[in-house]
Order: structure tokens, then C-alpha cells, then sequence
């Protein structure tokens, strides 16, 4: 019977024509490389090499056998290469589920600089709302979620990993445009295009209007961020969106980005099922994010 291990201790033999050379490259014994050489030459029934006085040669039989044990000692060399690479996160592949807001404005410059680190990762982004990001991370069809509201699993991991604050769009025009900070009472009433159920921005929104008793009249539903920012455009209405999200147009006078008094400020958090259960892919993109919020977070403030 042909054993895997015999056939990359000749293919080892073969290579350095010399048994005791061969032991030491693969730190075994020469009575043990003699064994298994006979053992496999049982299994194959001729010869496979004769010996002379200044190592081996191959038998015909061992010439036709050889190109076999060469290539499962390649392949054997090959796994244990890849599988390395992958315990030190260089190579792998990466799913992250991400809310809209993260997912445009905030992950593009920091998966190109993670790809740059770690060249060999295969990265998949997958965009949607922040309650749909968890629970493609919960199915497993993701292995990690980055969202902007609340979670409301307690079996999931958080960590922080920036900070945002959701701004009024209003139009240049719009007669809150010329204000810059906004009372929580002048939003009661206020025609808004709201995000879909579901949104981290809308649940931070509710989180604080609710309880106030502010309610806006909302005259458009829409999901995704760009459908929003479009609506206000329009003419439809006032938004509540990210600040992030808003950089592009302010900065190009079509939109005015208006805080609100009470500061809706909130955390941009990544999810997972817990460092243990996390490939050493996600947890190398884990220490990134890490990294890389301790840096800003050293950084002096204004």
C-alpha cells in the first residue's frame, strides 16, 4: 500500500541521491529513511534504486515513480506554505457586511490601506443597512459587520472604531440654510426624506427625537444614502445624513450641512462573533481597525 510520507521521503532521496542527507533534511533517522524506502518499494513491488559508492541511482521503475512523489511533495510544500501564510494573515479571504454610510464614506480608504499591508487578502464588501449587517454576520454569510447603530445582540462583540455625527441637509435655499446649529423644537413639523427601517442613522435620529416628542413630517421613505441625498436635491425635503456623507456636496455648494443642538453624535462600530471564533484574516483587519482608532485617538484635539 502506497503511504504519502514514503513517497516524499524518496522524491527527498531521489533529489540529494544520498540517504544520510536525506535523513537530515528531513530530521529523521537513516535506519528510518532506509525503512520506509523498503517499505515502499513492497508496495510497488520492484526495485526502485540501487546504491553505489557514492549514493543511489534510480531504477527505470524509480525514474517512472519519481515525477509522483515530486509533485505530493510540492503540493505537501505548497499547503504548508499557504497555510502560513494564512496563520499570519497574509493571505485569506475577507467578507465584511457594512451599513451604506460606512460602506462609501468611510471603508474605502481604509481597505486600501489594509490591502496594501496585506497584499495577499482577498476582500468582499457587502453593502446594506446596519440591521441587515448583523444578521448577515450572525448567518455567517459575512465575517464582520461594521454599523452605525445600536446593537441589539448581546452575543455579538463591539468595539468603536470612529465616530460621526448626523448633520440636516436642507438646500441652499431652504430657510434653515442660513442657521448652523439647529433647536431640537424647530425640527417638530419639518418636511424630511427619511431612511428605510432598519437604518443606523435613522435608529440614532429616533433615539433622540422620540423621547423629546419632536416629530417631523416625513414626505419621502427611501433607502441608501445616495436615494436621500437625491430627494433632498430635488426639492423634497430636509435629510438627517452623515456628516461623512455630506463632505462632497457641501464642499460643492449644493448642500448645507446644519448641526443639531443636542449633537447627534455616533459611534461606527465593527461586530463580530468574538476574537476565538474569527479567521486570522478577520482578526488581522480587526487589529487595523484598532490601530488605527488609538492613533486618532492620541492625536491632540483642536
Amino acid at each position: 500500500m502506497l503511504e504519502a510520507d514514503h513517497l516524499i521521503t524518496f522524491a527527498t532521496v531521489a533529489k540529494l541521491e544520498s540517504l544520510s542527507l536525506a535523513a537530515e533534511h528531513l530530521y529523521k533517522s537513516q535506519p528510518a529513511i532506509s525503512n520506509q524506502l523498503k517499505r515502499l518499494q513492497e508496495a510497488v513491488g520492484e526495485p526502485l534504486y540501487t546504491r553505489h559508492r557514492y549514493g543511489i541511482r534510480l531504477t527505470s521503475t524509480g525514474e517512472a515513480l519519481l515525477p509522483f512523489a515530486q509533485t505530493l511533495t510540492r503540493t505537501l510544500e505548497a499547503a504548508r506554505h499557504y497555510v502560513h501564510e494564512l496563520r499570519v494573515g497574509q493571505t485569506g479571504q475577507l467578507s465584511i457586511a457594512a451599513s451604506t454610510t460606512i460602506a462609501m464614506y468611510y471603508l474605502p480608504k481604509q481597505l486600501k490601506l489594509f490591502q496594501e499591508e496585506m497584499p495577499g487578502i482577498e476582500l468582499r464588501l457587502i453593502t446594506c443597512n446596519t440591521q441587515e449587517a448583523v444578521h448577515l454576520l450572525t448567518e455567517g454569510s459575512a465575517d464582520l459587520a461594521l454599523i452605525e447603530g445600536p446593537l441589539q445582540n448581546s452575543r455579538l462583540e463591539q468595539r468603536q472604531i470612529a465616530q460621526d455625527e448626523i448633520m440636516l441637509a436642507v438646500l441652499p435655499e431652504h430657510p434653515f440654510a442660513g442657521k448652523k446649529v439647529l433647536q431640537l423644537a424647530e425640527l417638530n413639523g419639518l418636511e424630511v426624506v427619511r431612511r428605510e427601517s432598519g437604518s443606523g442613522t435613522r435608529a440614532v435620529v429616533d433615539a433622540v427625537l422620540n423621547p423629546a416628542g419632536i416629530r417631523p413630517k416625513t414626505v419621502l421613505e427611501a433607502k441608501g444614502v445616495d436615494a436621500v441625498k437625491e430627494a433632498v436635491l430635488q426639492g423634497f425635503g430636509a435629510a438627517f445624513l452623515s456628516k461623512l456623507a455630506l463632505e462632497r456636496e457641501v464642499s460643492m455648494g449644493l448642500l448645507k450641512a446644519l448641526r443639531i443642538d443636542k449633537g447627534l453624535i455616533r459611534p461606527l462600530s465593527m461586530v463580530h462573533a468574538g476574537l476565538e471564533l474569527c479567521s486570522q484574516t478577520t482578526r488581522s483587519f480587526i487589529q487595523f481597525l484598532e490601530t488605527n482608532q488609538q492613533r486618532i485617538e492620541a492625536q491632540p484635539s483642536e
